[in-house]
């Protein structure tokens, strides 16, 4: 932990996502982000979808997101070119 840092940020303006919050539509607050974020997503994709977006697509796949060992391994099976590993997406 950094004592300093905290004290330091705690008095600085709330954070927020200004790209988003008051742009996207039914977005104004960190609460309705969260909700609208939640909405953007498709439980149903799969690798498939993956693959069928890599056949039609004619160029660079590269995927952000991917989490663990297994992912990477399905991105390179299904034509990813690269991926971008992350912890938030």
């Amino acid at each position: 932990l950094k004592p300093r840092w905290c004290l330091g940020i705690a008095g600085t303006p709330r954070r927020t996502f200004r790209n988003i919050v008051g742009h996207a539509k039914g977005v104004g607050d960190v609460s309705s982000l969260s909700s609208w974020t939640t909405e953007q997503f498709d439980p149903q994709l799969s690798w498939k979808d993956v693959a069928w977006i890599k056949e039609r697509w004619g160029g660079k796949l590269i995927l952000k997101g991917i989490l663990d060992k297994e992912d990477a391994l399905m991105a390179a099976e299904t034509g990813a070119d690269a991926i971008i590993v992350s912890n938030h997406g």
